[in-house]
């Protein structure tokens, strides 16, 4: 008995041996898939500020190139290799295949473990305007109420018509409005539905915030203007379809000292500057940018009008007084449209798309690797994305 007692204690005391090695393997395991895990995420963490890093040093250098009035060539093919970020290292490459067409790679590693994204820069007509710029004070807004979508900064081509929409743009997108003033940014939410507006942040893309660029310094530009194909109208003025304001292949820079009647189905292109009250209606389309300057102004877009571009208002601060009404009515709609405003550019320099392009970065695709640690073989992971 006494050996038998002598062998279960042993036996026993074996097992809890057997117990304490397996649990100690488990913790060693686990603490080494938790470092694992931890590396991985490093890795992917120092990935993305390389990536930030390099987009950043080339926007850095494509905005010093504007600033210089675009002249300048920069030299858009970097290297960097074996770089140190906090415990982790990178490496960065971008390689312009042709004007406007970058590839982007970063990197991150930490261990054995690495992290890649592969991404693409492209240069797109930027934001100078919004669909519809409003850089004042209004006493009365009023939207169409048959809820229909009103006012688009989504870029779109203008082989749009009625209820087509027209193809996607090249350009990037824009806000459905902006507004400097409070009081009319409150306006907008007063008296619109939301899904008559929409932009680059989705339903109801209102911000408010002053205009991107100087609309009096613009104005004076277009004032300014004595090409051939200036048109001018003192007065004030009104035309129908049986006169457009130039056409696509040549747009016209139309200025009004006065009131100005767009009406029975007249269409325009290129610049419309009106120094006075604005009137677009019954199937009405117009093509480029339409800026409305001055005080106590009344604008009124209504009976199935297109824009197809941006509108602009911009009021006297000096005499403090803003635009006594705007009335967007009878389905008339505001659609954003690079292709437009780049018509436009080819003549007045500050929209043209040389002065105003952006970097757009999409990912392409990205993974993680890991080199194991026996064989040394790398194992990839890769994954596709679009943003």
């Amino acid at each position: 008995m006494g050996r038998l007692a002598i062998l279960v204690v042993f036996v026993g005391t074996l097992g809890a041996g057997y117990a304490t090695v397996s649990r100690n393997e488990t913790q060693y395991n686990t603490s080494l898939t938790q470092a694992d895990y931890e590396e991985q995420v490093l890795a992917r963490e120092t990935a993305e500020s390389a990536l930030e890093l390099i987009v950043g040093k080339l926007k850095a250098a494509h905005r010093e190139k504007m600033r210089v009035g675009g002249i300048e060539p920069v030299n858009y093919n970097t290297s960097l290799t074996d770089k140190a970020y906090r415990d982790s290292k990178y490496e960065t490459r971008s390689t312009e295949n042709a004007p406007g067409d970058i590839d982007v790679f970063a990197k991150g590693m930490l261990g054995i473990s690495a992290y890649s994204i592969n991404a693409k820069i492209q240069f797109k007509y930027g934001r100078q305007l919004d669909a519809l710029v409003f850089d004042g004070d209004e006493e009365d807004l009023k939207i169409n109420a048959n809820n229909k979508l009103t006012l688009s900064g989504k870029d779109r081509k203008t082989d749009g018509f009625n209820n087509f929409l027209g193809s996607d743009g090249d350009g990037v997108s824009v806000h459905g409005a902006s507004v400097r003033s409070g009081k009319s940014f409150t306006n907008f939410f007063d008296d619109a539905e939301t899904q008559q507006i929409e932009g680059r942040n989705g339903e109801g893309d209102v911000v408010n915030e002053p205009p991107s660029m100087d609309l009096a310094a613009l104005s004076a530009e277009i004032e300014a203007y004595n090409g051939a194909n200036r048109l001018t109208y003192e007065g004030g003025g009104s035309m129908d379809k049986k006169k457009d304001l130039g056409s696509r292949e040549a747009p016209a820079i139309t200025v009004v000292n006065g009131d100005f009647w767009m009406k029975n189905q007249s269409k325009g292109y290129g610049v419309l500057l009106v120094n006075g009250d604005l009137n677009i209606d019954a199937g009405s389309r117009f093509e480029g940018l339409i800026l409305v300057m001055g005080s106590d102004r009344t604008i009124d877009i209504a009976g199935n009008v297109e824009i197809y571009g941006s509108l602009a208002v911009h009021f006297n601060e000096s005499s403090g007084m803003g635009v006594t009404g705007i009335q967007l009515a009878g389905d008339a709609r505001i659609q954003y449209s690079s292709e437009a405003l780049i018509r436009v550019g080819d003549i007045i320099g500050s929209l043209s798309k040389e002065n105003n392009t952006e970097l757009v970065v999409t990912r392409v695709n990205e993974g993680a690797s890991r080199k194991d640690g026996l064989t040394g073989v790398q194992r990839t992971t890769t994954k596709v994305a679009t943003y």
